[in-house]
């Protein structure tokens, strides 16, 4: 039985948080798990911990923006951190939002046939190709609302630069790290103090740090398999409907075990679907 430990971030209304979480207990049930809250403030006035398997790491101001902000990936950084101060031993570490719902049991072998694995470590590129690249980026960023707000983090782009990486964008919401890359991950973002020197603060920094240190560092099986689903919600916006599921489920992989968006209403129609089907 692997242990995963599921790092979340919750600033939604407290019913929410403990559907949540009882949505996680059903479906890691064939698993060892520890979850590490980063809570508001206000939640975290009102959460009554009854949970053997749940951890409060951080209670942050209301007021701290992390949407959008390197705030939020900083988070999961003192989820880390709190891991290694306790010597907490575990196999796995799954990123979730809070936002997301889980709608099926995990199998026992899911990680071991659709998780992440490294095959080997890559050579980095040349210097000429990366200068090619590196100047072509920047150029081609300023036509992306979200790179051209990633290249104001100078000290993130020098960071790029100096290892010579290529930029990867990738979603958090279900990245699951085996253990040793998670120790690389957390010595490498502090050793290079991504949060204390950041110049810029308002970029999806937890989308793009990851991707982009393990993509240049390793060879890997199962490239950035995604196991959160993410619909869109444009379409029933428009036509005002509710969210029709199995039109979801026609879209749905094996890999898939969770969805985002889900609204943080209880009673919202797609969350007690979820909740009654598993």
């Amino acid at each position: 039985m692997y242990k995963i430990i599921l790092s979340l971030t919750a600033h939604e209304n407290i019913k929410c948080l403990y559907d949540l979480i009882d949505n996680i207990k059903k479906a890691f049930k064939n698993y060892d798990i520890l979850i590490l809250l980063s809570l508001t403030q206000s939640l975290y006035n009102v959460f009554n911990n009854i949970y053997d398997f749940v951890k409060i790491v951080t209670n942050r101001p209301d007021n701290l923006r992390i949407h959008t902000n390197i705030n939020l990936f900083y988070q999961h950084i003192l989820n880390m951190k709190y891991i290694y101060e306790n010597n907490i031993k575990y196999d796995y570490f799954w990123f979730v939002a809070s936002n997301e719902m889980f709608i099926k049991i995990i199998p026992p072998d899911f990680i071991d046939v659709y998780g992440l694995k490294i095959i080997d470590e890559k050579k980095p590129i040349n210097d000429i190709d990366y200068n090619i690249y590196y100047h072509k980026f920047i150029k081609d960023s300023l036509k992306c609302v979200h790179l051209s707000k990633c290249i104001k983090d100078t000290h993130f782009i020098d960071y790029l630069y100096k290892n010579k990486f290529i930029l990867y964008w990738h979603q958090h919401e279900g990245l699951v790290l085996e253990s040793s890359l998670v120790l690389k991950i957390f010595n490498e973002y502090n050793e290079n103090k991504l949060y204390e020197k950041a110049v810029f603060n308002d970029y999806f920094m937890e989308e793009f740090f990851m991707s982009t240190y393990i993509l240049n560092k390793y060879n890997i099986y199962n490239n950035m398999i995604e196991f959160c689903f993410r619909y869109n919600e444009s379409i029933k916006i428009k036509r005002g409907e509710t969210i029709n599921y199995e039109r979801i489920e026609k879209h749905l992989l094996n890999s898939h075990v969770s969805i985002k968006p889900v609204k943080r209403r209880y009673k919202d129609p797609l969350r007690t679907l979820i909740r009654n089907k598993i």
